[in-house]
């Protein structure tokens, strides 16, 4: 058997024939991982979900298995990184697991198993995991005690209500029938005197949720599953009532909702949400709310008689009360269903192979970024040295690399991780300037120098670039080349005080200096200064600099520069030096 791994949006998509196939074949399909209920709640399939599909090895040939799951990264003390596998759509689906086709269980649950062990996680979530006792087996086995540890997890309420227990109950073609062979005859009276009552009376009805009515129903139905439950819920209780919201939208946009609502009067004394799974003809029962304090016909034993007689007549051969072995479930003649809820935990509780898992790069990374940002530089190195453990030509990971290293003054280091990252991504005009940055505090003119031109050739439009680089052709000797670049940062931003004082020294250097010893000094750099002239933008900034002064200047006026850098330089409060023949400027 060959495992392919199926991610991204479109790719997932694409397996929907065969999804739908294999769930058909599948004798223990179940709603909770039908394609409709799954592309509604994972859509659009972020980078965290991925599925394992299972197939012979012929090219040809149909997949025989899936499994979906979702990768979660998490912090550790230390910053220390590590990913769990949990079953796609856990804390919103009631049950979770795989799909296989009949006949094909003992190739290809082992083979899932050993697929899951090439990625690199410290745990499986296995919770409420709905597997016959011969499939779990076949692919449990796979995982060796010698590297995992296994963890029964509680399903256990406070109220001791058992969630790893299913209550469900096998539906005839025929209501009387369900009546007379599936519920006692205490139950059976009540339920048929209750509904007569019911849909007898005028002060009664039951409707359904429509496209108008939704929102209406589902605000009710939490209404009274809030008043019930809410306080237990605590904290969680906002988060729980915006994800039942968008499941109850997602599966009604899909066809999958039955929403019966039963009005006493304007008031809406019981709401059920029902899973309707038509491949499998079963109604799940998702979640629901009554009234507490509504004196009457017992509503819950009402809607849910109405919603069982509803579904015998639509053809539908179960229903489902999903997790928890609350009593009055019972009442409807169910049978019981056992889930598995487990931890498979690597015995070092570190990720398989030590490595963080490449599919969660991008949560690294977005830390590393957050503490570099914190000023926590030993803590951002650590993220990112993880990420290029799986990763070494990650991008983000080498920039934030780099810089973190330059912040603490290790240029050595700095340059070496963004030499990298430039020869990868020579657009990352971010990284062309720290590495410039770099090369300049250790002291790297002629290198420093280059990754200035590279800078400039790609972003010509920041006038500190052209100032960082004229200082360092100063320490080359390159002054000619270095009032050049000073005034192509002044041409960018005519004010711009450090390349005004800039471009004054250097004239000041060349006018002190004989020529023949000036050229002699430049010739040891040449190369630099030849590729300096090369950059079309430098000179174009300088030469709408002086195109600028020659127009804002009256004739005659050979100072205006003197002016501007004596003014940049006075002291606060102290009068302008006046040059004969200079226009005032004001330096802002």
């Amino acid at each position: 058997m060959r495992v392919e791994i199926i991610e991204g949006k479109e790719a997932i998509e694409r397996l929907r024939p065969q999804w739908d196939a294999v769930y058909d074949a599948d004798p223990e399909a179940q709603f909770f991982l039908s394609w409709s209920w799954l592309d509604a709640y994972n859509a659009p399939w972020a980078y965290d979900v991925f599925v394992l599909a299972v197939r012979p090895d012929d090219d040809s040939a149909d997949y025989v298995a899936l499994m979906p799951l979702r990768l979660r990264t998490r912090e550790r003390r230390n910053t220390e990184f590590v990913n769990e596998l949990n079953l796609a759509g856990n804390y919103i689906s009631d049950y979770c697991g795989f799909l296989c086709r009949a006949g094909f269980e003992e190739q290809a649950l082992p083979a899932l198993a050993a697929k899951i062990q090439q990625f690199n996680w410290r745990r499986l979530r296995l919770e409420y995991f709905r597997a016959s006792e011969h499939r779990a087996e076949l692919f449990l086995r796979g995982f060796s005690s010698s590297t995992f540890m296994t963890t029964q997890v509680s399903a256990v309420n406070p109220d001791g209500t058992d969630n790893s227990i299913c209550p469900s109950v096998a539906l005839p073609d025929d209501w009387d029938r369900f009546l007379e062979t599936k519920v006692s005859s205490n139950t059976r009276q009540k339920i048929r005197r209750f509904l007569r009552q019911v849909e007898s009376s005028d002060d009664y009805r039951i409707t359904h949720a429509t496209a108008d009515t939704l929102e209406r129903d589902i605000e009710n139905m939490l209404t009274l599953w809030t008043a019930r439950w809410g306080a237990r819920k605590g904290r969680r209780l906002p988060s729980i009532l915006s994800a039942n919201r968008l499941a109850l939208r997602k599966a009604f946009a899909a066809g999958t909702l039955f929403m019966p609502v039963l009005w006493h009067g304007d008031r809406a004394i019981c709401v059920l949400a029902i899973l309707v799974d038509d491949r499998k003809k079963t109604y799940n029962f998702y979640i629901g709310g009554r009234d507490e304090d509504f004196k009457g016909p017992p509503t819950g034993l009402v809607l849910h008689g109405y919603a069982i007689r509803h579904a015998i007549a639509n053809g539908i051969t179960k229903y489902d009360f999903l997790r928890g072995n609350e009593a009055y479930k019972y009442s409807f003649g169910c049978e019981e269903l056992h889930l598995k809820s487990l931890l498979l935990t690597t015995r070092d509780q570190r990720n398989l192979r030590g490595k963080i898992e490449p599919r969660g790069v991008p949560v690294v990374v977005a830390r590393a970024f957050e503490l570099h940002q914190a000023n926590k530089l030993e803590a951002a190195e650590r993220a990112c040295q993880q990420v290029l453990e799986v990763d070494p030509r990650n991008a983000r990971a080498l920039h934030l690399l780099g810089t973190a290293e330059a912040k603490r003054g290790n240029h050595l280091m700095a340059v070496k991780h963004l030499r990298l990252l430039v020869s990868l991504v020579p657009n990352a005009v971010a990284s062309w300037y720290a590495l410039a940055k770099s090369l300049q505090a250790r002291g790297a003119w002629a290198e420093a120098a280059d990754a200035y031109c590279e800078l400039i050739s790609r972003q010509p439009t920041h006038p500190q670039v052209y100032h960082s680089l004229g200082q360092v052709l100063l320490k080359l000797d390159q002054v000619d080349h270095a009032v050049t670049v000073f005034e192509a940062a002044l041409g960018l931003k005519a004010d711009y005080a450090d390349a005004l004082i800039g471009r004054s020294e250097a004239m000041g250097i060349r006018g002190a200096i004989p020529r023949s010893k000036a050229e002699k000094r430049a010739s040891r750099h040449a190369a630099v200064g030849e590729r300096v002239a090369k950059v079309a933008e430098i000179a174009a900034a300088a030469r709408r600099f002086n195109e600028a002064m020659i127009a804002d200047q009256p004739a005659g006026s050979q100072g205006a520069g003197i002016a501007m850098l004596a003014d940049v330089r006075r002291p606060a409060g102290s009068p302008r030096l006046q040059m004969a023949g200079a226009k005032n400027r004001v330096l802002h």
